[in-house]
């Protein structure tokens, strides 16, 4: 399968977190940047659409919601959601979460009208908010001392699986919202997710350079090396069963999901990778410091322009369907 670098964009600030709406054909980048920016890219030719300016700094996280047309950023410091509304690019406001900071993490569930946040910092608190109302319905704080790294959401079982600083993964139970176990932490792990995702009964997350699979009916624990250095960023294209791991060294690794080896790298030339999304027409696309990069991944069947199917999981693991990302960052 192909597997190259088609296009690279400076986007001239550093680049924290990143969503895409594929049918669409737009990336939402979040900066580091006092106050905050959000850019609109668009993905066919990664150009800068409009930038949304002057709202709270460094947008650590992100997540999307493609049914009703927004995207979250959170930012690093004050503990805010900040909300985006996608068919005219404006900002909607912003939602304090009290003691939480350094939000990172977005599990959304249109179906059922919420979202689940989690972060680091004072209070670690994994919060459930109402969408249609942009308020918080009730917060929990399992393990006060606790940093969460990435997350998924299992919507068929009704549970939540986030990592955690402790080199394992928490599950919280959705019905009461209470923790109840947990996968891991006696295997050496360095620092388990942040980036997470889900796909084909299993669990992704990552240990420094390794991507590290749970199956989920049994919690059975199996790793894979990979040359992406730490992982930062992590993407499932689902169609053809691959994963796409970037991170710290500017390196993206493409692993078999069914081998479970990685088969090839590709080398973005720009360090710290934080963003990877998938669209439903071939492309992955990547952030890293400055740069958005372009990075053909397949080949679409003759005369088709794009697969009819458009589902994938964003940065902080939003829900919408069949190609997952998952994005975290530790530092």
């Amino acid at each position: 399968m192909v597997f190259e670098l088609v296009s690279t964009t400076n986007i001239g600030e550093n680049i924290y977190s990143g969503v895409i709406d594929p049918a669409n054909g737009f990336l939402y980048l979040g900066m580091s940047t006092n106050p905050g920016k959000v850019k609109k890219i668009k993905t066919s030719d990664l150009s800068v659409v409009s930038t949304i300016n002057n709202i709270s700094a460094w947008l650590w996280g992100a997540g999307i919601d493609l049914v009703n047309g927004f995207a979250y950023f959170a930012a690093e410091q004050r503990g805010t959601v900040e909300k985006i509304k996608l068919s005219d690019f404006s900002y909607v406001g912003a939602l304090t979460l009290p003691g939480t900071q350094a939000i990172n993490t977005f599990l959304i569930d249109t179906a059922n009208d919420v979202m689940y946040t989690a972060g680091c910092w004072n209070t670690p608190d994994i919060t459930k908010i109402r969408l249609s109302t942009f308020t918080i319905i009730t917060k929990i704080t399992p393990f006060p001392s606790m940093c969460w790294h990435g997350g998924v959401i299992d919507l068929t079982n009704q549970i939540i699986y986030i990592g955690a600083e402790s080199n394992s993964i928490r599950k919280i139970r959705l019905s009461d919202f209470t923790y109840i176990d947990s996968i891991g932490g006696s295997n050496g792990w360095a620092g388990a997710s942040p980036p997470s995702a889900k796909y084909n009964g299993y669990l992704y997350i990552s240990d420094y350079a390794q991507l590290i699979r749970i199956k989920i009916s049994d919690s059975s624990i199996t790793s894979t090396s990979t040359s992406t250095g730490r992982i930062f960023a992590l993407c499932i294209d689902e169609l053809n069963g691959y994963a796409y791991c970037s991170g710290s060294d500017g390196i993206v690794s493409k692993v078999n999901l069914n081998t479970f080896l990685e088969e090839d790298t590709l080398n973005l030339g720009e360090t710290y990778s934080y963003s990877a999304n998938v669209d439903n027409a071939g492309f992955a696309y990547f952030s890293t410091l400055t740069k958005v990069h372009k990075v053909k991944i397949y080949d679409l069947p003759s005369g088709e322009t794009k697969f009819g199917k458009s589902s994938f999981r964003s940065t902080g693991a939003s829900v919408s369907g069949g190609i997952e990302c998952g994005r975290g960052k530790k530092r």
